[in-house]
């Protein structure tokens, strides 16, 4: 950077030569010197970039030198995006022309990584500041898929089409979402209702990114996973999807994403799955809760009768006692069976077998041990039908249940 002012037309930049070779070779060189003194850095690679609210002319040039450094450095130079304000900058439309002629280089294409529909504007409204150019923001949604972007950033116009969104999941374009960055520019004021959730939840690959963090007033992407963490209600298993994505939605190769994964990212997780164990395995959860007042409570059953060879959703309070434990379930004169931990309001009963009730219909009181040794009554009973010796049965419930979605992520490889 230079603070004289004499580069202001480049914001400040100073380059120092004009085809950014020697940029490149710095930056190669400064991520070599990090990765030697912090073995499990992956690497650093540089996407190039025109912006939204120049013309045709400059965007073409900007277009080219990308071309020409994907061309000579294509395990640095990995893809080129248009960036700016998208309300207020040129269509993706606009430079359709343009972007073409990247897909008629010798044969040789840079990938695309497009700032997608940042805006909250519905397709029937303009916001465009340009009389050159009449096309609503939402529609740059069409060229990014149109274009074959391989990941789309801050992607929120998506969440008004469904289809382009099937269309996504089945190709697999992830979206870059930028969390913080949209609470502070009033794209979501409430992080609790992002849209990124909406398409985890849905198949899209998500990776979290930072945006701008300079000029937000912080420096690390750790902000926007725990306001993902904490605002979406986040499991360790979409922690553990997420964190992934960004290492397979991305300009590595397959070489060089096997090696990040597998003897990086992986024993990281590994080591860090394992240390937070040992600090719960070793925490006294009963006497916390005894010096903070608080009881198991154990509400409700889901579903409330069934046959032998389903599961009994028990769903309550302050499970925590369980952690680190085996808990069990207790069904009433029929006998014991081992429950799997879901969370501190959720343990799963797989229902008992029991030959000699064949055939017979029982409705039994449920106990729950989440210790594994002290069984409490959970006040709630629980319908068993046995199917008749040699026939087979299924579960069924004659509760009205609109769905019930248990994802039970495997932690560790």
């Amino acid at each position: 950077m230079d603070p004289s002012g004499a580069n202001s037309a480049t914001y400040g930049k100073k380059y120092l030569g004009a085809d950014f070779s020697i940029e490149i070779q710095v930056a190669l060189d400064a991520a070599k010197e990090f990765s030697d003194t912090h073995p499990r850095f992956i690497g650093h690679k540089a996407i190039g970039y025109a912006s939204r609210s120049k013309n045709e002319t400059v965007f073409q040039r900007a277009l080219n030198k990308t071309i020409k450094m994907f061309q000579s450095y294509p395990q640095h130079m990995i893809g080129f995006d248009a960036v700016g304000e998208e309300d207020a900058g040129y269509s993706s439309l606009k430079f359709i022309d343009e972007y073409l002629t990247n897909f008629q280089k010798g044969g040789i294409s840079v990938p695309l990584y497009l700032h997608s529909v940042e805006t909250n504007w519905p397709i029937d409204l303009m916001t465009y500041t340009k009389d050159d150019d009449i096309v609503p923001t939402l529609e740059n949604a069409y060229e990014s898929i149109l274009l074959a972007a391989k990941r789309v950033g801050h992607g929120k116009g998506f969440l008004k089409m469904p289809y382009l969104r099937q269309i996504m999941k089945e190709r697999k374009v992830a979206v870059e979402a930028c969390v913080v960055s949209n609470q502070i520019l009033g794209y979501d004021p409430d992080l609790r209702n992002h849209f990124a959730q909406v398409y985890h939840k849905e198949g899209i690959p998500i990776v979290l990114a930072p945006d701008d963090p300079g000029t937000m007033g912080y420096d690390t992407v750790v902000v926007d996973w725990y306001v993902a963490y904490v605002g979406w209600g986040l499991e360790l298993g979409d922690l553990k999807k997420i964190a992934l994505n960004s290492l397979v939605y991305n300009g590595l190769t397959d070489a060089e994403r096997n090696v990040a994964i597998e003897q990086k990212w992986r024993p990281s997780w590994n080591e860090y799955i394992t240390k937070m164990k040992n600090i719960a395995c070793a925490r006294d959860f009963a006497a916390e809760a005894a010096k903070e007042n608080r009881t198991v409570k154990f509400v409700r059953l889901l579903p409330t009768e069934g046959y032998e060879s389903g599961n009994v959703h028990v769903y309550g309070r302050n499970f925590e006692v369980a952690i680190c434990k085996v808990p069990k379930c207790r069904f009433e004169s029929i006998g014991d069976v081992n429950a799997i931990y879901i969370s501190d309001r959720h343990i799963v009963c797989p229902a008992p077998k029991c030959p000699a009730c064949a055939g017979k219909s029982t409705k039994v009181s449920l106990k729950v041990a989440l210790d594994g040794d002290n069984y409490k009554q959970t006040n709630l009973d629980f319908t068993l039908t046995f199917a008749a010796a040699g026939s087979k049965s299924s579960f069924t419930a004659s509760i009205s249940i609109t769905i019930i979605v248990n994802f039970v992520y495997k932690l560790l490889p």
